[in-house]
């Protein structure tokens, strides 16, 4: 058993020494790993330095430009600055020893006295002395408290000391844009700098290949490059055979660099045709061929190959084009022809080609639609004007054509139409038209007795209410007949006396119609070919515009119908639509283009250009509108029936809440009562128990009874005004129905129940007066259409209990309107809403403010340009 350390010794033990700690020791490890890198680096960089500075100048191919012996010199050189300076960084390579790591320790942890090393220290002289003990003790234990909690710092560099210049980072620079300027012939070029040969000692350039293949414009796909690389002269530099896939008529660039010798001998073959370089430059050179045909891509001279691919031409396919649904015509006697098309690479024109059965020589070509650029899938309608067409009112084969980029042609099957006609009811009009009619047939034989028409029309001004423009019109026509021997003034009174005619018969109206189709399609194609936000713009103030002189001609015209003619229902089955609604419409579309979303004011367009297409003009008659008013007195009704049930029925529920509150005490005075002898009904009771309460009655509870009598008394409004209008029904000789009668009684029995203090009585009858009221408002709805001479229900499928009671902007979950009877539905529920787009709206405007301040990170600026550009 050994004798332990005595004190003298000045060891402290090992509880007591923080140096035996483990995290003491990890931290000693690492302050000599930081001191050997601080001792390392400094000797290990100028050996990298020339490692570095020869991997750049051989990522960049300088060796290329060497003869080979001051190629092999260069090599020479830096293996051996390499090996000396290697050889000479030895000294770092030494472990630093532990009590360097202390050192480290105190100067990183600003302890002074060196007390990490002064507790190695041992007493040597005064060991039997106690007061020196005691001294040495105290001494250690404060080394010990000096200590503290120590930290370890990252290694510092010397080397900004001796590189003053910071050539280092140049060097870094170097290295990067020389691996970058490489890509993937970084290997090659890297096994280049070991090559010395050289056929005649001399300095040799590698030959550096690049093909780009470009797919015709219609395609619409980007130009792609061909894997490739460089290699010196009379090695292969594909050696495995690659396989591609291009269109029909893409366009192959091949570009040698650093070229020795003539470029004549290089060619670009394709199967068996050869096209041979030309040379671009000093040492470069270039060829092109178009790939008609599948076959062998090869790169190279006769006896040396470049590169060689085996590539598949893909032939275009035409594109497909049918009809959705048969050619209709709508309210404007316009036609309309759904259609779907597609194509591999874009459809770019439908057209639609008429012609009289059996007559194909004489077919004609209408252009439809010019879809975007890239719709490869079109699902659309487009609409036509055919009343002024020679062929108007006869029978007529159609068929759709489409047509893609590359000019192939699709055409769907044959369909036979009437063309519609338009009938004229000024007498002027009528025989304008009569006279254009003979003019198309026969141009050359009626042409003199067509002016002689013309002109006797302009004698008579009163037959036509003496519009200057009229005459005008009638004289231009006469005087280019007889004189204008040009074959186009033809075509040209053709169509002036289609629009005289018109003007005749609607006055502005056909004209501002074409207008406002015309604007339609423009803005149409405009969204399509995504065009600038100005140029929308534009278009919608002109589209503003011509709606709004299309719907003052429309109101016009509808003056003089009703001046003219008896008042005649209205059609329940037609589309109905204000202004108001058509603003709106304009106004939705609008927002959707501010905030990009294009693709939604497409289809926005496309509903109204729908609505307007079959839009006609109608007048409700003095009955029709006084049977509507009374339908409206009767909904204000049940909607003010519904409210006093939900405020019945809430001061039911709170009286029902205080009664369990308050049945204690009701007990009471119910036992008090009866030993009175008061007897009654229940109510009474109910009455006199109130009354024997009021005395201690709480505040809530008056005014629970002025909200009951306030109730009774619009209850008792309502009843009034229900009597009201069944007088008014038998006033106009409609029968009454009797669930309004049953109504009556219902509110009767509410209002007395409310009177009487017990709104949950009411509840009951308030419910069936209100299920009575939409039962009476249906049957005074059948009621009025019989006597309108309308079948039941027609036109109205849906009014009823649903209909009766909501309000007229109410929407289904779908996003449909709950009150329109059938009517077009504008707003559909793929068009986004005012909540989408006053979210889209307020998100567009945070994006523009943050790409507006410029302190922000380059990248994020950069991503918030891109979500603000519009593709």
């Amino acid at each position: 058993m050994s004798a332990m350390k005595p004190d003298w010794a000045g060891r402290p033990e090992r509880s007591a020494d923080p140096r035996r700690r483990f995290s003491f020791k990890w931290r000693l490890v690492a302050a000599r790993l930081a001191h050997s890198f601080e001792k390392l680096w400094p000797e290990i960089w100028p050996p990298l330095a020339v490692f570095g500075l020869f991997l750049a100048i051989s990522l960049l191919g300088f060796w290329r430009f060497l003869p080979a012996w001051l190629h092999g010199l260069g090599l020479f050189l830096f293996a051996g600055a390499f090996i000396y300076l290697l050889v000479g960084a030895r000294s770092g390579l030494v472990w630093p020893s532990r009590h360097a790591g202390l050192e480290r320790l105190e100067t990183t942890n600003a302890l002074a006295h060196q007390p990490l090393r002064s507790l190695d220290d041992d007493l040597a002289n005064g060991r039997d002395d106690p007061l020196t003990r005691s001294l040495w003790r105290r001494h250690r234990e404060r080394l010990v408290t000096l200590i503290g909690n120590l930290k370890v710092t990252l290694p510092k560099s010397d080397l900004p000391r001796r590189d003053r210049w910071a050539f280092r980072i140049a060097l870094a620079l170097i290295l990067i844009v020389a691996v970058v300027e490489a890509g993937s012939m970084a290997p090659n070029r890297l096994a280049q700098a070991f090559d010395l040969s050289r056929p005649d000692g001399t300095a040799r350039e590698s030959i550096q290949l690049t093909v780009w293949v470009t797919p015709p414009d219609y395609t619409g796909l980007p130009a792609e490059p061909l894997d490739v690389s460089e290699t010196p002269l009379g090695e292969a530099l594909i050696d495995v055979t690659s396989f591609v896939s291009y269109p029909r008529g893409s366009e192959v660039l091949a570009q040698l660099h650093h070229v020795d010798g003539p470029v004549e001998r290089y060619a670009l073959s394709l199967s068996d045709r050869a096209e041979p370089f030309a040379a671009v430059g000093g040492a470069s050179a270039e060829a092109r061929v178009q790939l008609e045909q599948s076959g062998e891509l090869r790169i190279g001279t006769p006896n040396d190959t470049l590169g060689v691919w085996q590539v598949d031409v893909v032939d275009d396919m035409p594109p497909t084009v049918g009809f959705t649904d048969d050619p209709a015509v709508t309210q404007r006697q316009v036609m309309r022809f759904a259609f779907e098309a597609a194509d591999d690479y874009g459809v770019s024109s439908i057209a639609l080609h008429l012609n009289r059965p059996g007559r194909l020589d004489e077919s004609e070509r209408i252009e439809l639609v010019q879809p975007a650029e890239g719709a490869t899938d079109l699902d659309d309608s487009a609409y036509l004007d055919l009343t002024p067409h020679p062929w108007s009112g006869l029978p007529v084969e159609v068929k759709l054509e489409a047509v893609d980029g590359f000019d192939q042609a699709g055409f769907s099957e044959t369909r036979e139409i009437v063309l519609p006609t338009r009938n004229f009811a000024h007498p002027v009009a009528r025989a304008i038209i009569e006279q254009r009619r003979q003019l198309a047939d026969q141009p050359a034989e009626q042409r003199e007795r067509v002016a002689a028409a013309m002109n006797g029309l302009s004698h008579v001004p009163e037959r036509f209410q003496n519009d200057a423009t009229v005459f005008m019109a009638l004289r231009s026509m006469a005087t280019r007949l007889m004189f204008d021997e040009d074959e186009a003034a033809i075509d040209e009174v053709l169509e002036l006396m289609w629009e005289t005619a018109l003007h005749l018969e609607d006055g502005n109206l056909s004209l501002a119609g074409r207008e406002l189709r015309e604007l339609q399609e423009a803005l149409r194609e405009a969204l399509a070919n995504d065009a600038s936000d100005e140029e929308l713009q534009r278009l919608m103030n002109e589209l503003r515009q011509a709606l709004d002189n299309y719907l003052d001609a429309l109101a016009q015209q509808m003056q003089e119908q009703m001046a003219d003619q008896p008042m005649q229902p209205m059609d329940q089955d037609a589309m109905t639509i204000e202004r108001q609604d058509l603003q709106e419409m304009l106004d939705r579309m609008q927002d959707m283009i501010e905030t990009g979303a294009r693709e939604a004011a497409q289809q926005m367009l496309a509903q109204m250009q729908e609505l307007l297409e079959n839009l006609q003009v109608g007048q409700q008659n003095s009955q029709m509108q006084q049977g509507q008013q009374m339908l409206n007195e009767l909904q204000e009704l049940i909607q003010r029936q519904q409210d006093l049930l939900d405020e019945t029925f809430g001061l039911s529920r709170e009286q029902d809440q205080q009664g369990a509150m308050d049945r204690p005490g009701q007990e009471g005075q119910q036992g008090q009562q009866a030993q009175q002898g008061q007897q009654g009904q229940q109510g009474q009771q109910g009455q006199q128990g109130q009354m024997g309460q009021q005395p201690g009655m709480r505040p809530g509870q008056s005014g629970s009874s002025q909200m009951q009598s306030g109730l009774a008394a619009d209850q008792e409004a309502v009843r009034r005004a229900l009597g009201e209008l069944m007088r008014t029904l038998g006033e106009n000789r409609v029968p009454i129905p009797r669930a309004m009668g049953e109504a009556e009684l219902s509110m009767r029995a509410a209002r007395d129940a409310l009177q009487g203090g017990q709104p949950g009585r009411a509840v009951d009858p308030q419910t069936n007066a209100l299920d009575q009221l939409r039962q009476g408002g249906q049957a005074m709805m059948q009621e009025m259409q019989q006597m309108m001479g309308q079948n039941p229900g027609e036109g109205q499928q849906g009014i009823g209990q649903q209909q009766f009671g909501q309000s007229p902007t109410d929407r289904d979950p779908l996003g449909r309107s709950m009150f329109n009877r059938g009517d077009a539905d504008m707003f559909g529920p793929e068009v986004p809403d005012d909540l989408d787009l006053g979210k889209a709206r307020s998100i567009m405007e945070e994006l523009h403010r943050r790409a507006g301040q410029r302190h922000r990170p380059a990248e994020e600026l950069d991503y918030l340009e891109r979500l603000l550009r519009r593709f």
